[in-house]
């Protein structure tokens, strides 16, 4: 983290970590990086309405199973999903695109919240 940051901009960044969340400075971030992550967020966007609903249960942690479940949809309908939405977000596991999910939501939420470069 950059030192000339607030002492106000420090204290969020803690609260945030208190609450779970990520934190990325995207100030310390390769303009490479954030283009990257740029046109993986816009992925995001091309998702159909039960793409993004079997995302939002991905994001959670939520197993197929389980999804296959609450949706009352077959399983293997769930997994073709979700290869689609990690297909689209080029990416290989659940894993990394949860992990691409907070970190998207990380840098986005600092980008709005601090004026910085993003999005």
């Amino acid at each position: 983290m950059s030192p000339i940051r607030s002492t106000a901009y420090l204290a969020d960044v803690i609260q945030q970590v208190a609450n779970g969340q990520s934190y990325i400075d995207a100030g310390l971030m390769s303009p490479a990086f954030l283009q990257k992550l740029k046109l993986q967020e816009q992925a995001f966007s091309c998702f159909s309405y039960r793409e993004q609903e079997i995302a939002d249960y991905l994001k959670r942690g939520i197993s197929l199973h389980t999804i296959s479940k609450k949706l009352n949809i077959a399983y293997t309908t769930v997994a073709t999903y979700r290869d689609r939405i990690l297909k689209k977000t080029k990416v290989s596991s659940t894993t990394e695109f949860i992990r691409l999910s907070l970190d998207i939501e990380a840098i986005r939420y600092q980008a709005e919240t601090y004026d910085l470069p993003f999005g």
